[in-house]
């Protein structure tokens, strides 16, 4: 049986599945995609496109979570660029905004994981004013918003926040 955790103060994502406790979104994304293959959400090893989209899969948590959080919260003094995985913030949204502007998806017409954990992060930067609303995220965002199982995720969440 699979039971996915409400998030609890402070929010940390977490998944049981049988035995297995994961946490971590990018994490729990990528164990979902390769554990449930029909379901396409990955792409599988041995396809020459599994190094991109591990790139894309772990992008978020690792260079656009914290260019956003130096950008919200910014330090006394700046950090050397060298001294961070990221670069810097404008870097950071001009990779993605390329990326996402082929479409559909970041691995071209096949939606994956890495469009859940990309796709999230670029919602909730856009929601609280945290990235710009770049033509290429919006039409990005947009595409995801189509999805009938984003959709439903949605309803879901618009029903717990209600009750």
């Amino acid at each position: 049986m699979t039971t996915i955790h409400p998030p609890a103060a402070p929010a940390m994502p977490a998944l049981e599945h049988g035995d297995v406790v994961i946490t971590e979104s990018a994490a729990i994304c990528a164990y979902l995609a390769d554990e449930f293959p029909r379901a396409k959400l990955n792409v599988p090893i041995g396809d020459p496109r599994r190094g991109v989209y591990l790139k894309w899969l772990f992008f978020g948590p690792s260079c656009i979570e914290p260019a956003i959080m130096d950008r919200a919260f910014p330090r006394k003094e700046e950090a050397r660029r060298a001294a961070l995985g990221y670069g810097d913030f404008d870097t950071v949204t001009d990779v993605v905004a390329k990326a996402v502007a082929k479409g559909p998806f970041i691995m071209g017409e096949q939606f994956t994981a890495a469009d859940v954990v990309i796709g999230s992060g670029l919602r909730w930067g856009m929601m609280f004013k945290l990235l710009p609303e770049r033509p290429e995220f919006t039409a990005y965002v947009a595409r995801l918003a189509q999805r009938p199982a984003l959709q439903r995720a949605d309803a879901k969440d618009q029903e717990l926040a209600a009750a």
